[in-house]
């Protein structure tokens, strides 16, 4: 294509387009430094807790994680080190956690970039990926750790590319020390979380299918490596590996909550998708012949790759749960393999038709993005009035040092608001206890305050009547007083 037509997309348009992506992060990266962000309710506190230097705690996260059936080495590396470091200012951690995932953004779009060779990758990836709500948990959670995974993951591909390109295209050789560095963090990424075994599961499957299509031009050897250490791994961990109350929940023959999961995956994520997929449907239909540089089979593998990291993920998850901070990847992994297929139609369509694209994509991910935003901000801030009124408020103090028992339908809230209130404020409040019913707090003459968090579940407050009074109302939390 000519760069140069008029009326045409060209290096200027695609720059201009990243450029617009980066908006709503700057605006993030604004609200943490000028918004006095504290501790997250979910992990923040445990990981505080965790006494020593660096290697006590690294020790110290892996043996406890160990005992509940993780194995985390790299996120356990993550916390010892981090957690340590900005122990006293969360502030900068969440900043320092805004520049960890928009390098991650950075490594899978110059990725794209290196694949396609194509400007119009980046920007491409950079929308679709912040067009997934559930990217930006990344930034908001401090103790989530897929996004350790997608930034060593992708780490691997870029070493990996590099080591297969030349053997793949061409049937030169392997250079071995990229290779090691792209094992190095493929074993990083499998360190994060268990789940992303699927990456080299991945790795393994798209490798012996691109060798299959020619052994001189291929990596064999590794990819059924990769495959067969990927499928001990997956084996030990479901079968030898010791579980807690909460891991025993999975299992991988639980065909109700995958068939639950399967409807939940196309009424969420497949939701944040459509657009794109319908996006994909058009290029490839209207624009036959559009594309003029053909495919590598470097690029093939690692189109590959990104699609089988996605299903795999997939099939990993659905047991579990396909929502919520657990599907960063399906976003990191989506959104790739979009911009390894559509980034050459991107480029070819009329400067209109692009200008339409951009400014439809812009608006999508602001809407999206301001919307996250708005939602934790506002969670952070109701949660510190939350906090600040159970220190201060003297009959709520009275009765918790004589004994009353507080009962929350938030898991994680329940012992991460309490410890926040005693390290904030000196108090050495109880934790509060997990209900996650409110028959199960009706009967027990002890429990004199009910804490409900609106995004935890969907109780009836009904069956409270009026023996209950609300004390403290936000859009987030509610604190119910039992008055008799």
């Amino acid at each position: 294509m000519d760069q140069n037509n008029s009326g045409k997309c060209n290096m200027s348009s695609a720059h201009g387009w990243l450029i617009l992506a980066f908006v709503p992060l700057a605006v993030i990266l604004v609200s943490f430094v000028l918004g006095g962000w504290s501790w997250g309710l979910m992990d923040d506190f445990g990981m505080l807790k965790q006494p020593g230097n660096w290697w006590e705690r690294f020790t110290g996260f892996c043996q406890a994680w160990m005992a509940s059936g993780y194995i985390r080495p790299t996120l356990a590396l993550h916390s010892a080190v981090f957690y340590k470091v900005f122990a006293s200012s969360p502030a900068a951690f969440y900043i320092f956690r805004w520049a960890e995932c928009v390098l991650a953004l950075g490594v899978w779009a110059f990725l794209a970039f290196r694949v396609t060779r194509s400007h119009f990758a980046a920007p491409l990836f950079v929308f679709a990926v912040l067009s997934f709500c559930q990217i930006y948990d990344a930034f908001f959670y401090l103790s989530t750790h897929e996004i350790l995974g997608v930034l060593f993951f992708g780490f691997a591909l870029l070493f990996f590319l590099n080591a297969f390109e030349q053997r793949l295209d061409n049937g030169g050789t392997i250079r071995w020390g990229a290779m090691a560095a792209g094992i190095f963090f493929l074993l990083l990424t499998v360190g994060s979380k268990e789940p992303f075994l699927a990456t080299m599961g991945a790795v393994g499957a798209s490798s012996i299918i691109v060798s299959l299509l020619d052994r001189k031009k291929g990596v064999l050897v590794f990819g059924v490596a990769c495959l067969l250490v990927a499928a001990a791994y997956a084996v030990f961990l479901n079968n030898f590996f010791s579980r807690s109350e909460y891991t025993s929940v999975y299992v991988v023959t639980n065909f109700s909550a995958i068939g639950q999961n399967v409807l939940l995956w196309a009424q969420k994520d497949l939701l944040y998708h459509a657009p794109w997929i319908l996006l994909a449907v058009v290029l490839m239909v209207f624009q036959k012949g559009a594309v003029s540089r053909p495919w590598t089979r470097a690029r093939l593998w690692v189109f590959l790759t990104g699609a089988l990291a996605y299903a795999g993920y997939l099939l990993v998850l659905l047991p579990w749960a396909v929502w919520g901070y657990y599907v960063l990847p399906f976003g990191f992994f989506f959104a790739f393999v979009l911009a390894v297929l559509l980034a050459e139609r991107v480029e070819a369509l009329p400067l209109p038709s692009f200008a339409v694209l951009a400014a439809g994509s812009f608006v999508f991910v602001l809407v999206v993005s301001a919307t996250v935003l708005k939602f934790h901000s506002t969670y952070q801030y109701d949660t510190a009035n939350l906090m600040k009124w159970m220190a201060t408020n003297a009959l709520f103090e009275h009765e918790l040092e004589s004994g009353a028992v507080v009962r929350g339908n938030a898991i994680e809230p329940c012992n991460a608001i309490v410890s926040q209130v005693n390290a904030l404020y000196g108090k050495g409040y109880k934790d509060f206890i997990f209900t996650p019913t409110v028959g199960a707090i009706l009967g027990d003459a002890k429990t004199r305050y009910y804490l409900w968090g609106r995004n935890w579940g969907d109780q009836d407050l009904s069956r409270l009547g009026i023996m209950w009074t609300p004390m403290f109302v936000s859009e987030h939390w509610v604190l119910f007083r039992r008055m008799i």
